[in-house]
């Protein structure tokens, strides 16, 4: 049949239809059977019909498609396969019988190859016979059962046999070409195997393929110029060529020019080879035929098979130049080429050939950038972008599930460096069109980003959202001729343009911004990246919120309406002229852009919260409404307000833990393979701490173990590399088997080390062996030691922890599955390679020994013999040729190693899971574990990326590859949030080990030592010092940032201590330091004290390791600093310094990859600038300067032009640098001042500095720094307020944002606010009760005021935690809303106020803070009430009545009312509004708690007492709760009944203190108190009237003079800085007496019963007495005369024990200057001994004590005294105490406990009670006589003795001696005052005649009425006759003296004699000036009677008066007649003298 078959090769038609025909027929089913012997049919068969089909199919490879044979062979064909086909049916059963042989499979490749190629035809019959024949051939697949078998089968088709039957299943079908070849490309995509009929297919197709696009796509004409390269480093290669050759192309090439049919086949062979390609990546698998085959080849020869791959092209090659070839065809000049590659490469590629197509792509890309990253823009690289990133989009639209060889490719790159390059494209035409095509690539990219592969995808995105900002119209603000389009073609043209790339680049942003965490780009070096976060977010910020104005301005001229300020009528104008196509698209973008800012702050809430929660607030309800949107978005994505806490980084730590430990180890297992070797021990470690802080630790270790087994290729390397594994079971082993290891190796080891010396040697080596060794003895001392150590292993197996077991069983059971004679091998690697021998080799660092000193050198040699010996144990091996000393143990390894098998055997069984678990040691993570995982973790970022997506090849479960995806994600986003990890905290500090500097500076290990505790992050967070990067001399470089050192704010300290710790590693090698002094002002300047500490505590030596000191940007300010250090320069450092301001300069030094400068320091030379030059700089002395200003965005720099002395000896040039903010003004000069009118002054720092300069462009200059300022103001938009808020805010918040807007008068507010609202209520899961639906076009009426109340009252019970953040928040609400809104904030404000109650006590772990935040409440609520005075009525209703109501936060609110008063002063509009308030919230309590807090504070002065209550710093706080007392006391019935003592005790207190509206407000608070006692309820009818008699007296002028009131027509409400500012005197304490009596009556009258009268009196005598004993001089004597009042009843000796303990005190400080406290103490004894019981043990003894005080002899306390002592007096009168004996006798008697001390107070006085009692009263008393504030006192006093004592005596007419004193002190006073009879009658005498009328000019003899029983009285009368005499003041007084003193000279010329002398003068005087006669006439009498008494010439001769009274005790008799003989001195030891007398009288 062979011949037959050629004949169709004949040319003649009758002869191929011949031969057809012929075929046919001897293919008939009925005749085969005949082709040989009946037993071998079936291999004949197979034989001759696979040499037919063969040969057929060779001949169709060789025709081409015009030719009409190849129709009619592939018709034989399909018919020939349909006849064999019949023919097995037939036979079935036998078929497969000799299908094996060699031919067959030849014609299955030729079929295979042939039938493939036709695929390709233009003609669809064809392709459909094609089809049909694939059909075929898998019917007889099928029949002959080789589907069971594919790899034996020769069909090769069976290999891909699922796609051909797809293929074969739709023949039927009729479709065009393109749908046709459509359905065929995609089946061939789907083919994974590579056959040698596919593969020659393949290339025969692409061979054919070449041919026809030289065709098709190459030009007549090739470019004769090379377009991409002219130059000498001109690139070669196809791509280049062609494109060099692309310039000149013909129209003829065109598509016009190009058969059609050739140009349909070209394009099927495109598709074909793109399709098919992926199998060509495999290499052919070729079936081998049986073994049992006769005489048959398992190969095909190579001239049997037609088509076969040329052995010089490689598969894999050809693939890729295909793909080559294709990418360059992208730009073909043929547009249908470029069109159908791009199809053919997005659609129809095969999965398998992305890698090629991204790597040829890769390459290409890579041209369009210099060396330094520059793009190189070019027409045809620009065609090249825009295609590749249509067949991109196209990849990813053809996505919808992952593939596996999507995760191979990155993406990323290459839609990175399309973005650069089109970013630098400009804005033409071409340049928005494939803006556009590249957004639209973006969004899907992000669409489908699940499926492929993007690595640093945080970094790509956050890259790509950069550059499309950028491009759209709002980035930036344009000027008016680029808003403004023009009326040119060019610009009409891109207006559509511009609106479809906006709309375009908003949608891809929304898609780029989706959970995306904002990340600085890489070339930022700064650490704080928190602000670059927030700075990076209010950039995008400002931008949507510019777009979203936009909208709202296009919005608001649709509905047309008028805008109202002015940048917005600037917008509207320029809006107004685009065309109205421009502003009707501005709607859609707002849809895309809330999306967008919803993204962003979602995946940003950390960052950018703060910026949004005001927008909330907006001025525009257009702006509010979107934001409302947004809101409602976030919340619905889900987003994270945790992030908002203050402890989010350990919160993102925390994650990262959770990440790595999460179950399917994705993470970690993907760190272990990726981490460097380098890094293997230190990511082992951290590893295993995340995982034991999580207690997964054996989850992480049989992952890894299983690892290490399937990566290990021979058993003997198990366990045995340095992998992670083994550093991890090794760490493992050493952190969790310490123990377990002493206790079973230290006995043994100690046992070695124990040993005599000769059983320590062990050396086996011969040639190691000493001269004299026993090499036996020291083989029996290896044996014996390590039979030791195995006895103590292997009898620990049950000692062994569980965790030890775990692993040993997950090794035996890993390595069990691949290597089952190893286990116990690998076993024994784990507990000896790595726990036991390590510890035997090296007791010393696990603690086996105490040193190594401990140790010798034969120890530690046996040591490491026995590790050799027990590991060859653990091994099974036995020691050979390497170690041939050895070998004489391998007996007893022999003898030894089932032992050591069988331990390890029983330590590898499982524990048995009900066997307790082991309590494992509590491990967490501290903040260096969690940096250290952080940095291992960024690092090995990329790695992870590329490592996670090929894990699926090694782990083929699809679902674990999602897995790790996710994982991969979320990774990504954490460590995106985190930003780049800082240096891991170093815990103690230690010098390097090559420069020990303790030794050398004691100071500085001191230094390191003290503060090594403290914590760094303060100052390291502000990257202030830090080493970054290397010079060019290989140095690392450590910089200073001047300017972030804030002098006020740093720890310096903390700061030296930083910058030592980082310089550490550097001190024992050369380093090199910058100084970045940009901007370095006097605020950034370190103090000398802390620079010489610095200075100080560096090592000397470091001199020599500091190579080189950059100052970058040196400027006046260092100059200045330089002058005010306190140590000049050292040479030696000023050598080393090098001077730059200017990043050139500095390159010279370090590399630009390298410099670490902050952004803003290099910004200022790489931003655009303005240059001006020549300035000239004026200085303080005139001097011009020249400069150069150099005008940027944001920054001025001053540089000078020649070189300036910054140290003394170093010159550099100084550039001061100003940020725009700083400057305050710009101005010129005026001319008149100056002659030059060029001069101009820069102000800045606030207006405190000013830089004066002179240039002729000053005019420029002045205009480009103040637009700078402006446009730097212009850049921040309105309205837009940073805030602080935490996670716990946000409900609170987002609660009230929506609750307001939901008020509002627009409706899609009112919505948003709803929907907000609802979304709310989910996230939080609020209890509404169904009140919310979610629901888009519900229609919300403006008067919603009952729902909005509604919501918030069930919201208020349901959810109180939310009470303070949400009441916060309404404040913020409440100031930006209007009135109508802020009726509703207090509306639905007020139902949350009564839940502060909850929050109000201080709680130990209050962990919010919320009893603060309620304090802040309360004090926004009073801001509220004082800043809203048109709102007061309705704040007092809703907010503070509700208040009132909470009897638990009062206390807070009284605190904060008084607190706020205070701060503004008393009677300011503040405190009367705060007093107001108080009217609100009174009630009983409330009243109670205010006066409760008044006398608090009243005794809180006690505490640092001062002399007045004004002078106190409560004076304040008391001042304003008289005020709030004072409002609260109006019609204050029910309180008055029950605080009526308390605040009569606060008045008596008060009262006159302070200033006139103090004062006032006192009297204001009685007059109030006593109305309402009229009005409180019924009283008896005379009480009644009483009190209004009372009330009407308290109006009188008399009585306001009592209570200080001085100012006519002054009250309580007259407020002037008069009635504020003044301060009256002190109020004497007699007003007071009279003021609380006063007050007492008004309390007896207005108590509805006796009995309430005495509970009031009780109480306010309880509340005085608790303030009368504490030591205040302002207040306790005051309280002592009330006390006094008070007293009325019978009072107790405690309370006068009390009394009298206070007044001894008082005396033993006595103060001639302050008496008030002595004074009140006797006021109030005074009032009190009347009340005295009569048997009180203290009644007697205080007439003593009176007595005692009366000595004092002191003025002002004189009248008190001497009124006690006459209180004292009647009381013991009235008592009866003198009825039984006399009064002198019984005095006297009371007197003796007292004794001593009254003696010496005589004694001191000059008196003596003992012997002549009236003579010393007389003599103490008198002085107060001549005293016009004593007189009445002591006059009455006298009486009261003289009335007393006369009343006891039985004489008549006759004045007794005991009486005398009294008498006669009071004689002379009764002739000043006309009342002599009276006194006489009183003491007796009524026989004496005495006109009182006369007693000026007469008088009367009474002398003799005197009975003087002795000279000694009659001396001491006519003593106090003389005293008197002496202090006379009138002639009454004088006349009655001299009469009387003439009637004892008479009578007692004896006595008399003695004063004589002392009289004398005064009698000449009167003799010769006097016109009285009468005095002249007793004067004479005296005369007379001195000249003939003979007594008076003996008187000479006789002792002196003074000796006499001196005698008697009355030495003071003669002197005591005035105050002025009391000294000072006296005065206080007579108080000192009265205090010991108290003291006895108390001890009494």
């Amino acid at each position: 049949m062979g011949n037959i078959t050629a004949c169709l090769r004949d040319s003649n038609a009758t002869i191929k239809t011949v031969a057809s025909n012929c075929l046919l027929s001897l293919q008939s089913p009925t005749y085969i059977p005949r082709w040989g012997p009946t037993d071998s049919i079936m291999e004949t068969f197979w034989k001759i019909s696979s040499n037919v089909v063969f040969n057929i199919a060779r001949q169709i490879l060789e025709y081409r498609e015009r030719e009409e044979g190849l129709k009619m062979l592939l018709d034989l064909l399909r018919q020939l396969l349909e006849k064999r086909n019949e023919f097995l049916r037939n036979h079935q059963e036998s078929a497969s019988q000799g299908s094996d042989i060699r031919e067959r499979l030849a014609a299955s490749i030729a079929l295979e190859i042939a039938l493939l190629v036709l695929l390709c035809s233009a003609d669809t019959e064809i392709c459909s016979s094609a089809v049909i024949c694939f059909s075929h051939l898998c019917t007889e697949a099928q029949l002959t059962e080789e589907l069971d078998d594919p790899q034996h089968s020769q069909l090769t088709i069976v290999e891909n046999m699922a796609v051909y039957i797809d293929l074969a299943n739709g023949s039927g079908i009729v479709t065009g070409r393109k749908a046709q070849q459509k359905r065929i490309r995609k089946l061939l995509r789907m083919m994974t195997r590579g056959t040698p009929g596919n593969l020659a297919a393949w290339e025969e197709a692409w061979k054919r393929w070449k041919i026809l696009t030289q065709a098709v796509a190459r030009p007549i004409e090739e470019q004769k110029e090379d377009v991409l390269d002219t130059g000498p480093g001109r690139r070669t290669g196809p791509f280049y060529e062609k494109l060099r050759t692309m310039k000149q192309l013909t129209p003829s090439t065109s598509r016009g020019d190009i058969d059609e049919e050739k140009s349909s086949e070209w394009q099927n062979y495109t598709g074909f080879l793109a399709a098919l390609g992926g199998c060509c990546l495999t290499p052919a698998s070729v079936p081998n035929t049986p073994t049992g085959a006769k005489g048959r080849s398992g190969s095909v020869q190579m001239e049997q098979t037609p088509r076969r791959v040329s052995a010089q092209h490689d598969s894999n090659h050809m693939v890729d130049k295909f793909v080559q070839e294709m990418v360059e065809l992208l730009i073909s000049e043929n547009v249908l080429v470029r069109e159908v590659v791009k199809e053919t490469l997005g659609a129809d590629l095969s999965p398998g050939l992305y890698p090629n197509l991204f790597r040829q792509l890769e390459v290409i890309v890579a041209r369009f950038f210099d060396p330094d990253g520059d793009v190189n823009c070019r027409e045809q690289y620009t065609l090249f972008v825009e295609q590749a990133i249509s067949v991109l989009k196209l990849v990813l639209d053809r996505i919808n599930d992952p593939s596996d060889n999507l995760f191979t490719v990155d993406f990323g790159s290459l839609v990175q460096s399309f973005a650069k390059y089109l970013n630098r494209l400009g804005t033409n035409h071409v340049a928005l069109r494939i803006k556009v095509k590249m957004c639209q690539l973006c969004e899907v990219l992000m669409q489908k980003k699940d499926c492929v592969t993007l690595r640093r995808e945080i970094q790509l995105r956050n890259k790509l959202l950069e550059i499309i900002v950028e491009w759209t119209s709002d980035f930036s603000v344009r000027s008016d001729t680029t808003i403004a389009f023009a009326t040119s073609s060019e610009a009409t043209q891109n207006e559509k343009l511009h609106r479809d790339l906006d709309q375009a680049c908003l949608k891809t942003i929304v898609s780029l911004l989706d959970k995306l965490p904002l990340q600085p780009s890489e070339g930022a070096h700064e650490t704080n990246l928190n602000q670059m976060r927030s700075n990076l977010f209010y950039t995008y910020f400002k931008f949507f919120l510019k777009l979203l104005n936009r909208c709202r301005i296009s919005e608001a001229m649709e509905a047309g309406q008028l805008i109202g300020n002015n940048r917005t009528m600037q917008n509207t104008s320029l809006l107004n002229r685009q065309s109205p196509d421009t502003v009707k698209d501005l709607g859609p973008l707002k849809e895309y852009t809330i999306l967008a800012l919803s993204n962003l702050l979602s995946a940003n809430v950390d960052s950018g919260l703060r910026y949004s929660l005001t927008m909330a607030y907006h001025d525009d309800t257009k702006t509010r409404t979107a934001f409302m949107q947004v809101l409602t978005n976030i919340l619905n994505q889900g987003a994270e307000f945790e992030t908002l806490a203050e402890n989010v980084m350990i919160d993102r730590y925390e994650k990262l833990v959770d990440l790595v430990v999460e179950a399917d180890l994705n993470i970690a297992l993907s760190l272990c393979e990726v981490c460097p070797v380098s890094e293997i021990d230190d990511v082992a470690r951290v590893l295993l701490t995340c995982f034991e802080s999580r207690n997964q630790t054996m989850h992480l270790l049989r992952a890894v173990i299983e690892k290490e087994v399937a990566n290990t290729e021979n058993e003997s390397e198990l366990f045995r590399r340095t992998t992670i594994t083994t550093r991890l079971v090794s760490v493992f082993a050493k952190n969790n088997g310490a123990e377990y290891m002493r206790a079973t190796l230290q006995p043994v080891m100690q046992d070695m080390i124990s040993k005599p010396p000769a059983n320590q040697r062990f050396e086996l080596d011969p040639s190691k062996v000493e001269q004299g060794e026993d090499g036996q003895r020291n083989l029996e001392n290896v044996q014996k030691t390590t039979d030791a150590f195995l006895n103590a292993i292997c009898a620990s197996a049950h000692r062994v922890p569980r965790s030890f077991r775990e692993v040993c069983y997950y090794i035996a059971t890993a390595v069990g599955k691949r290597f089952p004679e190893a286990k116990y091998t690998a076993v024994g690697n784990f507990i000896f390679l790595r726990f036991f021998c390590p510890a035997i080799a090296s007791p010393e660092s696990e603690n086996l020994v105490k040193s190594m000193a401990a140790q010798s050198k034969e120890i530690r040699r046996g040591a490491l013999l026995i590790t050799k010996v027990i590991q060859n144990l653990a091994n099974n091996v036995l020691f050979g040729p390497k170690e041939t000393y050895m070998i004489v143990l391998n007996d007893f390894l022999t003898n030894n190693i089932y032992r050591v098998t069988t331990f390890l055997r029983d330590i590898s069984v499982n524990a048995p899971s009900t066997e307790p678990t082991e309590p494992g040691p509590i491990v967490r993570m501290d903040d260096a574990d969690y940096v250290k995982l952080h940095r291992f973790l960024y690092d090995n970022q990329e790695r992870m990326s590329a490592d996670l997506p090929a894990r699926k090849s090694r782990h083929p479960n699809e679902h674990d590859n999602h897995t790790a995806r996710r994982a991969y994600d979320k990774l990504s986003t954490l460590l995106a949030q985190l930003g780049a990890p800082a240096e891991a905290p170093k815990r103690d500090f230690a010098p390097p080990s090559t420069y020990n500097m303790g030794t050398v500076n004691q100071l500085y290990s001191e230094f390191m030592r003290r503060n090594g505790q403290r914590t760094i992050e303060q100052i390291s967070s502000k990257n202030i010092f830090f080493e970054g990067g290397s010079s060019r001399n290989g140095r690392p470089v450590y910089y200073y940032i001047a300017r972030r050192v804030i002098a006020d704010n740093i720890d310096f300290e903390l700061l030296i201590y930083y910058i030592l710790q980082c310089l550490e590693p550097a001190m024992a090698k050369p380093f090199e330091l910058l100084l970045d002094l940009t901007q370095f002002g006097q605020q950034n300047e370190i103090p000398n004290q802390w620079l010489n500490q610095l200075l100080q505590l560096l090592p000397y030596d470091i001199h020599d390791y500091l190579s080189v000191i950059y100052i970058y940007n040196a400027n006046s300010n260092l100059k200045k600093y330089s002058k005010k250090m306190s140590r000049p320069l050292p040479n030696r450092l000023g050598k080393k310094m090098i001077f730059a301001c200017q990043l050139a300069e500095l390159q010279e030094h370090i590399v630009t990859s390298e410099v670490r400068l902050p952004s803003a320091t290099a910004a200022l030379e790489t931003s655009h600038s303005v240059t001006f030059h020549p300035v000239n700089k004026l200085t303080q002395l005139k001097t011009f300067v020249p400069v150069t200003i150099k005008v940027s965005s944001e920054y001025i720099q001053i540089q000078t032009t020649k070189r300036q002395e910054v140290f003394y000896g170093f010159n550099a040039i100084l550039n001061d640098v100003l940020h725009v903010s700083e400057i305050e003004d710009v101005t010129t000069v005026p001319h008149s001042r100056n002659e030059d009118n060029n001069e101009f002054s820069i102000k800045h720092d606030r207006g405190k500095q000013s830089i004066s300069f002179s240039s002729a462009k000053r005019d420029q200059i002045i205009t480009a720094i103040r637009q700078s300022k402006n446009d730097f103001q212009m850049a921040k938009p309105t309205n837009i307020t940073e805030r602080n808020i935490r996670p716990n805010d946000v409900p609170g918040a987002l609660l009230n944002m929506a609750l307001l807007n939901i008020g509002s008068e627009d409706p899609g507010l009112r919505l948003a606010a709803y929907n907000l609202l609802y979304a709310l209520s989910l996230t939080f899961r609020f209890d509404v009760g169904n009140q919310l639906l979610d629901a888009k076009d519900l229609c919300i009426p403006a008067n919603n005021t009952s729902f909005v109340i509604g919501i918030s009252d069930k919201l208020a019970s349901t959810e109180p935690s939310l009470t303070l953040e949400f009441l916060t928040e309404v404040f913020v609400g409440f100031n930006k809303s209007s009135t109508q809104l802020k009726h509703l904030c207090l509306e639905y404000m007020a139902p949350w106020l009564s839940n502060l109650s909850v929050f109000a006590k201080n709680q130990p772990d209050d962990k919010h803070q919320s009893l603060g935040k309620t304090k802040e409440i309360i004090r926004l609520l009073i801001d509220l009430t004082v800043n809203q005075p048109e709102m007061y009525p309705l704040v007092q209703a809703k907010v503070w009545q509700t208040i009132g109501k909470v009897d638990d936060i009062i206390n807070l609110v009284l605190d904060a009312f008084v607190l706020f008063a205070v701060e503004h002063g008393v009677g300011s509009h503040q405190a009367e509004t705060m007093a107001d308030t108080m009217v609100t919230l009174s009630s009983v309590a409330v009243r109670g708690k205010i006066l409760a807090r008044l006398r608090k504070v009243i005794s809180k002065t006690s505490l640092k007492p001062t002399r007045t209550l004004t002078e106190h710093p409560s004076w304040a706080e008391i001042a304003i709760l008289i005020r709030f007392n004072l409002m609260l006391s109006f019609n204050n019935r029910q309180p008055v009944l029950h605080y009526l003592p308390e605040l009569f005790h606060i008045i008596s207190i008060l009262v006159a203190t302070g200033a006139t509206i103090i004062r006032s407000s006192i009297h204001g608070l009685v007059v109030n108190i006593v109305q309402s006692l009229c009005t409180s309820m019924p009283l008896d009818e005379k009480n009644l009237k009483n009190l209004h008699i009372l009330l009407s007296e308290l109006s009188e002028n008399k009585y306001k003079l009592l209570f200080g009131l001085t100012r006519p027509n002054a009250n309580a409400f007259t407020i002037s800085n008069e009635t504020m500012s003044d301060v009256g005197e002190a109020m004497p304490l007699a007003s007071l007496e009279v003021i609380v009596n006063a007050l007492l009556d008004a309390m007896t009258w207005g108590a509805p019963s006796i009995d309430m009268a005495n509970t009031w009196r009780a109480r306010w005598m309880s509340l005085v007495t608790s303030t009368a004993f504490q030591f205040n001089p302002a207040i306790q004597p005051r309280a002592f005369v009330v006390l006094g009042c008070l007293a009325q009843e019978e009072v107790d000796d405690d309370l006068l024990y009390q009394i009298l303990v206070a007044l001894r005190g008082a005396l033993a400080i006595f103060n001639e200057g302050d008496c008030n406290l002595i004074i009140s103490i006797m006021m109030s004894l005074k009032n009190i001994v009347d009340n005295l019981p009569s048997d009180s043990r203290y009644l007697q003894q205080l007439f003593w004590l009176a007595i005692a005080l009366v000595q004092v002899g002191h003025v002002v306390t004189f009248p008190p005294a001497v009124n006690l002592l006459e209180a004292v007096l009647r009381s013991l009168d009235a008592n009866g105490s003198f009825n039984d004996e006399t009064m002198i006798d019984m005095l006297l008697r009371a007197r003796e406990p007292v004794a001593e001390i009254a003696q010496q107070l005589d004694t001191a006085c000059g008196i003596n009670f003992e012997t002549h009692f009236s003579f010393a009263i007389a003599g103490i008393l008198m002085k107060g006589l001549k005293q016009t504030t004593t007189k009445n006192a002591t006059s009455q006093a006298l009486m009261a003795f003289l009335e007393i004592e006369c009343k006891h005596t039985n004489e008549q007419n006759l004045i007794e001696s005991k009486t005398l004193g009294y008498l006669a002190a009071m004689l002379p006073i009764a002739a000043k005052n006309a009342a002599m009879k009276e006194l006489l009658r009183m003491a007796g005498i009524y026989d004496v005649e005495v006109d009182n009328s006369e007693l000026g000019t007469t008088y009367f003899r009474i002398f003799d009425k005197l009975d003087i029983p002795d000279n000694t009285t009659a001396l001491l009368l006519v003593s106090l006759l003389v005293t008197m005499l002496n202090t006379a003041e009138n002639e009454s007084e004088r006349l009655f003296l001299y009469g009387i003193l003439a009637e004892a000279a008479v009578a007692v010329p004896e006595v008399f004699s003695l004063i004589y002398e002392s009289l004398l003068p005064k009698m000449n005087q009167i003799v010769a000036s006097s016109q009285t006669l009468p005095i002249i006439d007793s004067v004479k009498s005296i005369l007379y009677t001195a000249c003939s008494e003979p007594a008076f010439t003996q008187a000479k001769t006789k002792r002196s008066q003074k000796t006499y009274l001196e005698e008697l005790g009355f030495a003071g008799l003669s002197d005591c007649g005035t105050f002025v003989s009391v000294t000072k001195a006296q005065m206080n030891k007579n108080a000192h003298l009265a205090s010991e007398l108290v003291q006895k009288i108390i001890e009494g």
